[in-house]
């Protein structure tokens, strides 16, 4: 009968933990639509099954699309079920995979119990890493980035399960799906039993090689041939559209975002006791230094195309992920210590909530009191309890101002717009992560009452259901059906391989490519692949130069032109524009120089105008017969 009683207990408390760490992803992340690089992975799947899209300037040259067999898989789902719903259905299902495989890694490298913590702590870190906010670790939207992670997460939880050649498959799997995330996820199973000296060794030999390799290929014509360089026109292109591949164009809160997680990285590297949980911290903190190294290269020692297209500093997502996966367990570990460990707690909880250069200073601060413990004496537990206490005082009164601010911003917000706004707020977090904490001390002990094992799950699937259906909500309705059949006039009239350039800032290029179905002129999200092709930028370039009359490049991220606003349309910059018979059709705001030739469609494309290029350039010529 008690073992019975006790493997009930056990579910109990696994189902009300599943359930909470639901609701807790419905509160803090849910799902984000087509939004940022999934337009791009939308698009390419779409050109899969409209080949009259791979006249689209993203697609001519070489790309990424080149490197993943994701997007074939992504193009049969889309015949299935549309963009709309192909996109939501995949997420869903490799955020399942992913924290399922997060899960399992977690339990290897601590108990089945914590696990379900490190989930917790899992899904409430943003998870950034890179420059501008590009990057997270288990984005809410579709790309090739997260199954490659599903799959790494996977290669590492069956590396620690003592499968180790399964591990190592499902590793160079990866490669396939996305070779740039995947790639320092194998390197870290690779190295993962050599001995630390030797990592450090093998890190540094590595390092020079690139920077002496970069450096002749600058110096020798001859060695250009197999490894070229971004030449000045080309660079420039990148650097303005995509400064976050550069180092040396990174921001002081750029580094702060990286070097957090490193930190605690460092920290729980010092503070577990589990060797394993100390050998991969150890492991992915040098893959993910190496790699920081490896892409400052191209800043000093010449700007190789592969090394800058390689985009090394992205081998710290790693890190990034197990600094989260794992503290939950060296935090238990550092609890025990009588002499500083309640104010390393704080302090790591402090630097893991604030996630801003008052959160990297207070990991910074703890790891040296951790690293100082034998130093310190009975006498200080006191007043390292009282640090503790206004630690906690002083971050508790941060978030709740901001909160307070926030309130008497004055904007109002409902549904999924509030929710989403209010993920961000320090005190949710610090809420969320006091409720979680409690939850799971009060299930884990074994004096509950039998009310109290049935009515927690009761109420965290009661909080689940009522969260996820706003947190599945997608941002806007671009590529749904709907919104397709409300423009099929201008679609019926627009050739299929013909270009679209829509004069909005606000448009990144999904109007074109998922309502229209027709390739873009010039988008911002189109320019993300002069990094892949010297042609590309340059045609990028040109470009932007003909519709210099009508707007600033908005791909000039790096000038700050993103949110410059188009001039009016007049006939004579509209003749001007139309002019360069690479321009097909130009979709532009409602103007009173252009009297509507189409029926108004809905918000917020009511009374915008579709303009022919070819009938302006007619117009142009008199004498020529159309």
């Amino acid at each position: 009968m008690d073992c019975f009683r006790t493997d009930t207990q056990s579910r109990l408390f696994s189902l009300t933990c599943l359930l909470a760490v639901t609701a807790l992803w419905c509160l803090m992340r849910g799902y984000q639509g087509l939004d940022g690089d999934a337009q791009l992975y939308a698009f390419q799947a779409l050109a899969k099954i409209d080949r009259a899209l791979q006249a689209d300037l993203f697609l001519q040259n070489s790309s990424q699309d080149r490197f993943t067999v994701f997007t074939p898989i992504y193009a049969v789902l889309i015949r299935l079920l549309g963009v709309q719903t192909a996109s939501m259905t995949l997420t869903v299902l490799f955020t399942l995979w992913f924290y399922a495989a997060a899960w399992r890694l977690a339990s290897a490298l601590g108990d089945r119990y914590l696990a379900w913590a490190a989930i917790g702590v899992l899904i409430m870190t943003p998870g950034d890493y890179g420059a501008s906010g590009v990057f997270q670790i288990s984005e809410r939207f579709l790309t090739a980035r997260l199954p490659c992670e599903a799959l790494i997460v996977t290669a590492l939880a069956c590396h620690f399960g003592r499968r180790k050649f399964l591990a190592v498959l499902i590793a160079s799997a990866a490669l396939f799906v996305h070779p740039l995330m995947g790639l320092p996820g194998l390197i870290v199973l690779l190295i993962d039993s050599v001995p630390a000296k030797s990592i450090v060794a093998g890190a540094s030999a590595g390092i020079v090689s690139c920077f002496l390799v970069s450096a002749a290929v600058s110096k020798i014509s001859l060695l250009a041939h197999a490894f070229p360089l971004m030449d000045p026109d080309w660079l420039y292109v990148v650097r303005e559209r995509s400064q976050f591949l550069f180092l040396e164009l990174w921001k002081a809160r750029d580094w702060d975002t990286n070097m957090r997680p490193l930190l605690l990285l460092l920290f729980i590297a010092v503070a577990r006791r589990n060797v394993d949980s100390r050998k991969i911290c150890f492991t992915s903190l040098c893959v993910g230094l190496t790699g920081l190294c490896v892409a400052f290269i191209p800043s000093v020692a010449g700007p190789v195309a592969l090394l800058v297209q390689g985009q090394a500093w992205r081998w710290i997502w790693i890190g990034c992920l197990l600094s989260a996966l794992l503290l939950p367990g060296a935090l238990v570990d550092v609890w025990n210590d009588k002499r500083c460990g309640i104010l390393c707690v704080v302090l790591v909880l402090a630097a893991w909530i604030l996630q801003n250069p008052c959160g990297t200073a207070c990991v910074g601060i703890g790891l040296v009191l951790w690293l100082s413990r034998s130093r310190i004496g009975e006498s200080a537990r006191p007043y390292l309890i009282s640090a503790a206490i206004l630690v906690v005082l002083a971050v508790s009164a941060w978030a709740v101002i901001e909160a307070v601010n926030w309130r008497l911003s004055g904007v109002v917000l409902a549904g999924s717009a509030l929710l989403a706004s209010i993920r961000g707020l320090l005190l949710v977090r610090m809420t969320a992560l006091g409720v979680a904490g409690l939850l799971w001390r009060r299930l884990h002990e074994g004096n509950n009452v039998e009310w109290i094992r049935v009515a927690a799950p009761v109420m965290c699937g009661v909080g689940a259901a009522a969260l996820l259906p706003w947190s599945l909500v997608p941002k806007s309705t671009v590529g749904s059906e709907a919104v397709r059949a409300a423009f099929s006039d201008w679609s019926a009239v627009i050739p299929p391989s013909s270009t679209v350039m829509v004069i909005s800032p606000r448009d990144v290029g999904e109007f074109a490519w998922f309502v229209l179905r027709r390739p873009n002129y010039l988008a911002l999200d189109q320019s993300a692949g002069a990094i892949f092709s010297k042609v590309t930028a340059l045609e990028i370039e040109r470009r932007s130069k003909v519709l210099l009359p009508l707007m600033e490049p908005t791909w000039k991220i790096l000038s700050g032109m993103r949110h410059s606003q188009a001039h009016p349309l007049t006939p004579a910059i509209l003749q001007q524009i139309c002019q360069d018979p690479g321009l097909g059709f130009v979709v532009a705001p409602p103007t009173p120089a252009f009297p509507p030739p189409y029926p108004p469609h809905p918000a917020p494309w009511q009374g915008w105008q579709l303009h022919d290029c070819a009938t302006v350039r007619d117009q142009a010529m008199p004498g020529r017969v159309s």
